[in-house]
């Protein structure tokens, strides 16, 4: 340390900033470690949210070919399998092939265990296992409308569980506030479906025979509007503009369904007068595409906003790995830099122990690059070397190896120009 302690007093200016400089960089070397982490843990999650938009979106196209198949089966019921019954088998056909895509999505996906095997994908995987029992039984007569609808409002409701778990299941704040809104969207589309499944059969009775049926049917519509200013109050200004100019109410099929909708709420028979089931339920299929519309633009616009951050982590991380390489060629410049000092302080002590011993000849010739001070050694050298000729050789004996003088003799050659002690006179 003492050595090192000297070194450090020898230091040019600039290497007097470089050292200044070290403890800031080794601060900011710190900093891009913990950035680079969380960009790393950034990188992964957003791996993670392309996986989890595209089950969602999966899931979602189940839902939807679900609800078309429940508007079906349900007036199929109702009417006592009069009508609908083509489209519904037709339907079931379509349905599976939206099935068959979302089994083969979850066991591709690279979603961690815990998402792709967790309680709410878990229960959906057993209602569609169900499924065809079910539709036995719907084709037989042997179920009811109203228990087969609530059949598939459940699997519905389990498929949006779904897509809300996995909207919880992501960190990043505006993906998280985006997949929220995503998911108020699909929970509108299925209430709007269970709204065209139930206004159906109250076009075709020219109002509702029971209670509970306008009850469910009014609840349908209240639910709808609800999540849609859920909607409203978590989607960007692109999502409401882009919601709107799809579902204007100056839309035919909008407008259409509006109207009939104020007259099953009010079950006024006289507004239903004329109008017929297949009309609204056309109608109604028509805005529920354009609900689906919306959905797909969502995804897209989560899928961008997921691959931005994924370059911005990725640019991030690039612009730190960078500074480290950097940061590690200063360190090892520096690390050289001190160890050269210390060594060369070290030829400068070994220089100065020789000179003061005058054992000039075991003095190493120059480096090629001479420190400073390694130069004004050499220098002193060489003058040492170019007057020893002048020098007595006694100067040199004691440390040239030379044996003790003998005693007198040393006495009297120590120094020739000295003058004789004066001798003392005898009494």
């Amino acid at each position: 340390w003492p050595r090192v302690s000297a070194a450090r007093a020898r230091i040019r200016g600039q290497e007097k900033f470089l050292l200044a400089m070290l403890l800031p960089v080794l601060i900011l070397w710190a900093l891009g470690i913990r950035e680079i982490v969380m960009q790393a843990t950034t990188l992964k999650s957003m791996q993670e949210v392309h996986q989890l938009v595209y089950l969602s979106t999966q899931f979602s196209a189940a839902m939807d070919q679900l609800q078309l198949e429940r508007g079906y089966t349900y007036n199929f019921l109702s009417s006592g399998g009069h009508s609908f019954g083509s489209e519904m088998l037709r339907q079931r056909r379509v349905t599976d092939g939206a099935v068959g895509h979302l089994s083969d999505a979850l066991q591709t996906a690279t979603v961690s265990q815990s998402l792709s095997s967790s309680p709410a994908v878990l229960q959906v995987l057993q209602d569609l296992t169900i499924l065809p029992d079910e539709r036995d039984q719907i084709l037989l007569l042997n179920a009811s409308a109203p228990d087969a609808l609530a059949f598939y409002s459940q699997v519905d409701s389990d498929i949006l569980a779904v897509i809300a778990f996995f909207s919880q299941s992501v960190s990043h704040p505006t993906l998280a506030r985006l997949l929220l809104s995503y998911w108020s969207c699909a929970a509108a589309k299925e209430n709007a479906g269970l709204e065209r499944a139930l206004g159906a059969t109250g076009v075709t009775q020219r109002g509702w025979r029971t209670t509970d049926a306008q009850l469910q049917f009014s609840s349908a519509v209240l639910t709808q509007q609800t999540l849609l200013e859920v909607f409203a109050s978590y989607s960007p200004d692109d999502f409401i503009r882009r919601y709107n100019a799809l579902l204007s109410p100056t839309t035919p099929c909008v407008a259409m369904t509006l109207g009939l909708r104020q007259a099953l709420l009010t079950n006024d028979s006289v507004a239903l007068e004329g109008a017929q089931s297949t009309l609204w339920f056309g109608n109604m299929t028509a805005k529920l595409g354009l609900m689906k519309q919306m959905q797909v633009y969502a995804t897209s616009r989560i899928r961008a906003a997921s691959g931005n951050t994924v370059q911005q982590a990725v640019v991030v991380v690039g612009i730190f790995a960078g500074l480290f390489g950097v940061l590690l060629l200063f360190l090892a410049q520096l690390a050289m830099w001190v160890l050269q000092e210390i060594k060369q302080m070290e030829q400068v002590e070994e220089m100065a122990a020789f000179i003061a011993e005058m054992r000039l000849e075991e003095i190493p010739e120059p480096p090629p690059k001479p420190t400073a001070m390694q130069a004004v050694m050499h220098h002193i050298v060489e003058n040492l070397r170019l007057y020893r000729p002048y020098l007595p050789d006694t100067l040199f004996a004691s440390r040239d190896g030379g044996g003790e003088e003998e005693e007198g003799e040393g006495e009297e050659d120590a120094d020739p120009l000295r003058p004789e002690a004066p001798t003392q006179r005898r009494a």
